[in-house]
């Protein structure tokens, strides 16, 4: 929400909505447009949210707040066939979606001239940020901050309603989906925000007491409805695997991730999550169990404010600066892992950063993990000095060189 003087009246909800910054466009190369939304500082840390089903752009606004506070630039990009978004181009229809999608995301993180960055995902969006950091871990900021997430089948334990669903051939999946999508639509239609809400827990129905964030919540909806049709049927079948897979396994992650889940998720079963992290290993993942947190975790905000505000100071938000587009990105194994990436700049070289090490500790309700866990010691970052100041200790990066074109048009508003 918009911050507000004291003795000054706020904003009405449908101007803060109606802002630029949550009404961008981009067109890739290929020619599929793209809208997305941004909160936070334009020269804050970027990370890229990663929605799942009934994902819109325009619920990055309740991020709003912490995002501010962590110097972070929160940017989340309608899916294509969402929003204003155009369709997957019919090229890339017979590839694995989330392996499309992580190559637009990587080309709209060129055109807004950002070379490295975090991922937050949610439910289904977890796969695309799984996508993203297994094909450009170079680029990824670790670590992923995945919120209850969706895991392959492959894992046992998921509920058995899912298992069957799994089973049925895909053409009477997409029509039992297409009757699934009209309700969908008609709980949006006639209950709004109240039917959004009375799936939350009593956490998160707390966190919407305030009667601005129903407000607020409410013309989300409406405007989600005005730009698409509630169709979450591809989603269900890339979760159901009935599609053309993810495009890849997660054996190949190296980025380390942090999975919250709530205990009374009736979407992803905890004892999944749980397998999931036991396959990655302690040193590569932890889980976060959050007590009273459903699959719409996204709207308790202490929950929230929490794992980003970790995943900022992880990623040394607080001494970011745009002139210099590196960032820290620690690795998993090796003498401390750390790489640095730039933009092409003239001259040749990084202007100098300065290596300092800061404190972030973050608590859970029920961690389960390593000792190893995040959070638990000095995390390494990368503070940029004025251009031109001498960097002491070695600390002058020469250029990465990069061949990648920008070629693509953006637009903000409209």
């Amino acid at each position: 929400m918009a911050k507000v003087e004291e003795g000054q009246e706020p904003p009405s909800v449908k101007s803060e909505l109606d802002d630029a910054a949550l009404h961008q466009t981009i067109t890739l190369e290929d020619g599929t447009k793209l809208s997305y939304a941004e909160v936070g500082p334009k020269s804050g840390a970027p990370a890229f949210l990663l929605l799942g089903m009934g994902g819109f752009r325009l619920f990055v606004k309740f991020f709003e707040e912490v995002s501010v506070r962590s110097n972070l630039r929160l940017i989340c990009l309608d899916r294509p066939g969402r929003g204003r978004s155009g369709a997957f181009p019919e090229g890339g229809k017979e590839s694995p979606v989330p392996s499309v999608f992580a190559k637009m995301l990587l080309e709209v993180a060129d055109s807004l001239k950002i070379d490295k960055f975090g991922l937050v995902g949610h439910s289904a969006g977890c796969v695309f940020s799984l996508a993203i950091a297994i094909e450009a871990p170079e680029r990824v900021i670790e670590p992923l901050v995945l919120f209850s997430p969706w895991v392959t089948l492959k894992v046992k334990g998921h509920w058995l309603g899912i298992r069957s669903a799994a089973k049925l051939p895909l053409p009477l999946l997409r029509a039992g989906m297409a009757v699934v999508n009209g309700i969908c639509r008609l709980h949006l239609i006639c209950g709004g925000a109240s039917h959004v809400v009375s799936k939350m827990s009593k956490r998160e129905k707390a966190s919407l007491s305030d009667p601005r964030k129903k407000e607020m919540l409410d013309e989300i909806l409406t405007r989600l409805l005005a730009e698409q049709e509630p169709n979450n049927t591809e989603d269900v079948v890339l979760c159901l695997e009935k599609g053309n897979g993810y495009g890849f396994e997660a054996s190949g992650l190296k980025k380390r991730v942090r999975l919250v889940i709530g205990d009374r998720d009736g979407v992803v079963p905890v004892e999944v999550v749980r397998k999931f992290q036991e396959s990655l290993g302690d040193e590569l993942a932890e889980m976060h169990l959050v007590e009273g947190g459903t699959h719409e975790i996204l709207f308790d905000s202490e929950t929230v404010d929490e794992n980003i505000s970790f995943l900022s100071a992880s990623m040394g938000a607080d001494g970011w600066d745009e002139s210099c587009a590196s960032a820290a990105s620690v690795g998993i194994g090796g003498s401390g892992g750390m790489t640095v990436g730039s933009r092409e700049r003239e001259g040749g070289v990084l202007e100098g950063c300065d290596s300092s090490a800061s404190s972030s500790s973050s608590s859970s309700p029920v961690p389960v993990g390593g000792a190893s866990g995040l959070g638990e010691g000095p995390v390494d970052s990368f503070l940029c000095r004025e251009e031109g100041e001498k960097a002491s200790g070695g600390c002058l990066y020469e250029q990465e060189k990069r061949s990648r074109g920008s070629g693509m048009e953006t637009d903000q508003g409209g």
